[in-house]
């Protein structure tokens, strides 16, 4: 497991958090700049590209390319991330949130603060508590 992109990401998703969003891996919201900034929206497994490609080559794959599919950039982010792909194992507890853990879930994801209008933040709090969980308990919850 590469912590040290995994730690990237949760940087990554707190300098920004209203660009996170753990149900949209790959969001085109703007378009991108000379400096390569854009206003795509992503899920950990989309930040895990972003931060690994740099933001011009990760909107040309991702965003205008022809790899606009989900098991595309899930595959590659377990390749930059050294973690298994697997719905049922790392891969999956980390990138779908419907296998977090149901605190994760109610307070950042569906139902309860992550869906309130403008709270990005507390989505962003969660995804970096579910990436530390993860670190801890090395891919095993």
């Amino acid at each position: 497991m590469n912590t040290k992109a995994l730690r990237k990401i949760q940087m990554s998703i707190l300098r920004e958090p209203k660009r996170y969003n753990q149900e949209d891996w790959a969001g085109k919201k703007g378009e991108v700049s000379k400096d390569g900034s854009c206003g795509t929206v992503g899920c950990i497994g989309g930040w895990a590209c972003a931060n690994e490609l740099g933001i011009p080559e990760y909107n040309q794959k991702y965003i205008f390319g022809n790899a606009e599919n989900r098991n595309v950039i899930e595959i590659d982010a377990c390749d930059y991330l050294d973690i298994t792909y697997d719905y049922n194992g790392m891969s999956g507890r980390l990138f779908h949130s419907n296998l977090w853990h149901p605190i994760l879930k109610f307070f950042f994801v569906r139902k309860g603060w992550g869906n309130l209008k403008g709270n990005r933040f507390w989505r962003a709090i969660g995804a970096v508590v579910r990436i530390e969980v993860f670190i801890w308990s090395n891919g095993k919850v």
